[in-house]
């Protein structure tokens, strides 16, 4: 596993270097933070999204101001975090223009709300239970609401300078362990030892440069551990004043492995590491391909579609046949990860290619962070002519999801109609007197259906299609999902496929009313210059875990969700691709396809090349939800899945997709580095989407009744 290897070896231009000191701060093993000190450089790397520049008063108190509807502070609890209390220095003065005034100041820690500040000037505080603290890195949010605008006339009006948060335990318990970090690197005192998770690459070798700052003889062991595999480790005996050694790691390329650094008991003194970097080869990149032509672009999104239930994806009834002929043309995607298992975050993570955690609209009040652009703004600006038309409320104007559209239709959902949504064929209509005004320029049509999603209200003759022979149900199409939970008794496997068909034929009807919709197309002379691609937000359940309906857990009936891409004349029409692909990885795709360029900072990567041609499979891919009461993240690192609770006392999960499709046999307990390398990059995402720069301010739009009424409908909402 491990072989000493002497001598230089800078990294090449076919190799990558991974720091693994630059994961410290992803790790549990982080300084424990006692204090941030708002207007001191030193402190900046504390604060996330939306403060502003650090100032200064005439009378020299320094500190920041809340610029944004949300504050948010990524503090290190230690690797076994206790009870905090954080308390808050803050001055009320007169602020300039664009500073938020004090309407009231909601904390949240890791996303669970604590209550609200007192408005009183001064020190305010607030406990942070043990219960909500994670290992390593943890945010804390202060949510603001503006007062109402100020007329020129109304005097100034106060608001709060943030000066300093201090964080003290209420109960000290053990000695932290002994690992300190510095400028200069990390030091391990004896008995102590630090762990990083990676994913392993060709020809890897670990360089480690190291010293015994107290002098004397000190020594450091290495082990380096797959997944599953046996651990092997190297003794370095003789540290001295400087070490520089180089060691190889035998892994398999991909594995998920854990890298230990220990300084033993006995060692007779502490170790400095100041620099332990993982080179490794990597394959020759792939050319770069001339730009292809200006296409055009369908986005189709299917609302509450599980791939497992479409005929495209081997599904035993006949549900989709048009989306069978599209896949005839295009390229169909079996394993394509959600980001999120509910309409907002997940649309949100297609139209900006970013992770629920960097776009922002995440839970029932959120709108789109106005600093990550839409892909509407990126084809706006590209001189598309753009339109997107929607018929559910979470991707409505108010959310954010209009930005970058020339036209953008929210049809609103009907509560007085027992099927609740627009029905996908006047979506259609609308969209088609769009496009037949706008066919001879380049365009970008988003269209959302939402036909899927309960209440299942498909025709009875459409629904009968479905049924298989057997008991009959006690339940009717009146009968929707979310009031089944509420009646145990009805829970009964009649009834259940009952539903399933009632399902199923709504499935069915959309896909013929997309059947229509291509056949227009075709007939509007766009079909043959227009990239085609399908996809779901997220699906639905039906008590393979327990549940009805979505947005509460991650597994696949609700997070792998159905991918199809047709490109005019591609040279892969038909292909069927095995291979692992994500919502956020359509956006650079789009982008790809249309010959446009795409912004640095996407996450995703394009699945397809200019030509149309498929390209390298993504690593992993990351989803959560903070819908339910227990916030859920996982990671996908074929063949294995990691859900792992944000916070409180429910432990990870570990599935083996390829054995246990159906997540049935939790391998947590043997699959331990699975966990702490989905924790570690878990933590990394969090904590590097916390840190954007400061977005111009701007107001969460509160849930209006007609607003909730309609998240009522949709199940999203409980009734009181």
């Amino acid at each position: 596993m491990l072989a000493a290897c002497h001598g230089e070896t800078p990294p090449s231009p076919g190799s990558s270097a991974l720091d693994l000191l630059g994961l410290v701060p992803f790790t549990p093993y982080a300084q424990r933070t006692v204090a941030v000190d708002f207007g001191d450089a030193a402190s900046l790397p504390y604060l996330g999204r939306g403060w502003s520049e650090p100032v200064t008063l005439d009378d020299g108190v320094l500190g920041t101001w809340l610029v944004s509807s949300e504050g948010v502070v990524v503090f290190h609890a230690g690797p076994r975090p206790r009870a905090l209390r954080m308390e808050l220095d803050r001055r009320r003065v007169a602020a300039p223009s664009g500073a938020r005034s004090p309407a009231g100041t909601w904390v949240l820690l890791n996303g669970v709300s604590l209550g609200q500040l007192s408005r009183r000037d001064g020190r305010v505080g607030v406990n942070l239970p043990e219960s909500l603290l994670v290992p390593g890195a943890n945010v804390v949010s202060f949510r603001q609401r503006r007062q109402p605008t100020r007329r020129p006339s109304d005097p100034e009006r106060p608001r709060f300078l943030f000066q300093r948060l201090v964080f003290t335990a209420l109960d000290p318990g053990p000695a932290p362990a002994g690992v300190a970090v510095d400028p200069h690197g990390i030091v391990l005192r004896p008995g102590a030892d630090i762990a990083f998770y990676l994913r392993a690459s060709p020809a890897a070798h670990l360089r480690l440069e190291a010293m015994a700052p107290a002098g004397g003889p000190a020594r450091l062991e290495v082990e380096v551990q797959p997944d599953g595999g046996r651990a092997q480790t190297t003794t370095i005996a003789a540290i001295g004043a400087r070490l520089d050694e180089h060691l190889a790691l035998a892994l398999t390329p991909g594995a998920v492995a854990r890298v230990r650094l220990a300084v033993p008991a006995d060692a007779g003194g502490p170790v400095r590491i100041a620099r332990a970097v993982v080179i490794a080869s990597n394959p020759a990149p792939q050319p770069v391909e001339s730009r292809g032509p200006r296409r055009n672009v369908l986005l189709y999104v299917a609302d509450t579609m599980r791939a497992d239930h479409l005929s495209v994806y081997g599904y035993r009834h006949p549900t989709t046949p048009a989306l069978e002929r599209l896949a005839r043309g295009g390229i169909t995607f079996d394993r394509a990860i959600a980001q999120s298992s509910w309409t907002r975050p997940a649309t949100a993570s297609i139209l900006t290619g970013r992770y629920p955690v960097d776009h922002g609209a995440v839970t029932l009040r959120d709108r789109l962070r106005p600093g990550a652009p839409t892909m509407a703004e990126i084809f706006q600006t590209a001189g598309y002519a753009t339109a997107g038309f929607v018929t559910n409320v979470n991707v409505g104007d108010r959310f954010g999801f209009g930005r970058g559209f020339d036209t953008f239709e929210y049809l609103a959902e009907n509560l007085d109609s027992p099927h609740v949504h627009t029905p996908a064929d006047e979506l259609h209509e609308r969209a088609l007197a769009w496009l037949d005004t706008h066919r001879e320029q380049p365009f970008l049509l988003y269209l959302h259906a939402t036909d899927p999603h309960a209440p299942y209200r498909p025709p009875a003759e459409q629904a009968a299609r479905f049924r298989d022979a057997g008991p009959a149900a006690t339940i009717d199409e009146t009968m929707s999902p979310g009031r089944l939970h509420d009646r145990p008794g009805l829970l009964t496997p009649p009834n259940l496929a009952f539903l399933r068909s009632q399902y199923d034929g709504e499935i069915a009807g959309l896909d013929a009313a997309i059947g229509r919709l291509l056949m227009r197309m075709e007939q509007l002379g766009v079909a043959d210059r227009t990239v085609v691609a399908f996809v779901a937000d997220h699906g639905e359940e039906f008590l393979e875990h327990g549940g009805l309906e979505h947005g509460r857990t991650l597994y696949d009936e609700l997070v792998r969700v159905p991918l199809l891409i047709a490109v005019p004349g591609g040279p892969e029409a038909g292909r069927r691709s095995a291979t692992l692909a994500r919502q956020i990885d359509l956006l650079p795709t789009l982008l790809e396809l249309s010959g446009l360029p795409r912004p640095s900072d996407l996450p995703g990567e394009a699945l397809l090349s200019a030509e149309g041609r498929l390209r390298a499979s993504p690593a992993e891919a990351f989803s959560e939800t903070w819908f339910g009461q227990l916030p859920l993240t996982a990671l996908v690192v074929p063949p294995w899945k990691v859900i792992v609770p944000v916070h409180g006392p429910e432990r990870p999960a570990v599935y083996d997709l390829g054995a246990d499709p159906g997540e049935q046999r939790n391998l947590a307990s043997s699959h331990p580095i699975l966990v702490g390398y989905a924790k570690q990059r878990i933590a990394e995402l969090r904590m590097r989407a916390a840190r954007h720069e400061p977005t111009p301010e701007h107001d969460e739009p509160p849930l209006d009744p007609a607003t909730l009424e309609r998240l009522r409908a949709l199940g999203y909402v409980e009734r009181d």
